[in-house]
């Protein structure tokens, strides 16, 4: 049997870490998964000039369902103390914990580098709409494809 490499658990957790890690409020699941989204494919959003795992032409059929790995990544995280879910009149968000920023601070790969510069980016691009707009733009350009 095969494990499986790609989209894990594990690899979105690590994601998930370094994208609360550059912002300064508490996110929702939803705006995690579709900055996430754009922020490793980048180019495709006119943001980046790569995508940071290449090209994939199956790109936005993966959006729908790692909504579910984003939740389940998310979760792990506050069980090891390193995310704090947060009680909003939005729902529930989530911000880093400390123990998450000294965790992050260690992460100093070539890709979490290059994932915070994109995240980064990306973050001013959608500036303040709301996770709604943003997967409703995410969702329109899937149908361009």
């Amino acid at each position: 049997m095969m494990n499986k490499l790609f989209n894990t658990v594990f690899e979105n957790s690590l994601r998930m870490i370094l994208l609360l890690d550059l912002y300064d409020m508490p996110q929702t699941i939803d705006m995690l998964y579709a900055v996430d989204f754009m922020t490793q494919y980048g180019k495709t959003f006119g943001i980046t000039n790569d995508e940071l795992n290449g090209s994939n032409p199956f790109k936005f059929s993966e959006f729908v369902g790692r909504r579910d790995l984003v939740q389940e990544s998310l979760r792990q995280l506050v069980l090891k103390g390193l995310v704090q879910p947060i009680e909003t009149n939005k729902g529930m968000a989530y911000v880093i914990s400390a123990e998450g920023e000294e965790y992050c601070a260690s992460l100093d790969s070539e890709f979490s580098v290059k994932y915070r510069e994109y995240a980064k980016q990306t973050i001013e691009m959608v500036g303040d709409q709301t996770e709604r707009q943003i997967i409703m733009q995410i969702n329109r350009m899937s149908a361009l494809r």
